[in-house]
Formats: C-alpha cells, sequence, structure tokens
C-alpha cells in the first residue's frame, strides 16, 4: 500500500547528539493520499497515524476517539 502522508522536507540543521544525529528542518511540500480526505481536507482517523512512546516499555499507539472539537472543548476549561 501506498504512503497515507508524506512530508517534503528541507534539511536546516544536523546535530550529532552522541547516539544519533539531530535533523532540524522545514515542511516545504504535503502530499496526502485522496482516500484519506474528507470534503479535500486531510481526516485523522482515515489516516490512521501511529505514534512511537520511548516508555518502559516503548509501544507504538494509535490515534483513538474523538475526545472534542476546537474552541468549544476550550471553553469548558477557561476559568471564569
Amino acid at each position: 500500500g501506498e504512503c497515507a502522508v508524506n512530508l517534503e522536507c528541507e534539511v536546516l540543521h544536523l546535530l550529532d547528539v552522541g547516539l544519533h544525529m539531530l535533523v532540524v528542518g522545514k515542511i516545504v511540500g504535503t502530499h496526502i493520499n485522496k482516500d484519506c480526505l474528507t470534503d479535500g481536507m486531510p481526516d485523522i482517523m482515515k489516516i490512521q497515524p501511529i505514534i512511537y512512546s520511548r516508555g518502559k516499555p516503548a509501544r507504538y499507539n494509535a490515534v483513538g476517539e474523538l475526545i472534542g472539537t476546537p474552541f468549544e472543548t476550550g471553553k469548558g476549561l477557561k476559568k471564569k
């Protein structure tokens, strides 16, 4: 299968931090599989990204359920 999302980057800095290299870059292009769009916008539930967590134990996590919508959720957290 194809990758759902590709980010085209330009390398700005390479920093040797001992065990690995830290790469700092700038995103110069975004390419999204059309099957991962809803109304022309990226749909995270169709993209199904994974996240690497380096805890103990190290693991991969998936994006889960919707927990709120922008702005409305924040209004409930704002102090009165």
